[in-house]
């Protein structure tokens, strides 16, 4: 077995969950494995900003 994950954090920046990504070796590869770990982090994103998340990045860009 395989995993992938990424994780959720709400408005007080603290960690709320976790997106993963699991499968065989032959399902999460090595030519797979960073589309399916971006694909996981973009999706704990979403969420993350849904639950009132800001990125620290984005507040340093709008300072």
């Amino acid at each position: 077995m395989r995993c992938v994950a990424a994780p959720v954090f709400n408005a007080n920046n603290d960690l709320t969950a976790a997106i993963s990504v699991v499968g065989t070796r032959l399902q999460i590869n090595e030519d797979n494995r960073d589309y399916l770990a971006g694909k996981a982090i973009a999706c704990a994103k979403d969420i993350s900003r849904l639950l009132g998340w800001k990125s620290p990045f984005e507040q340093l860009a709008s300072s």
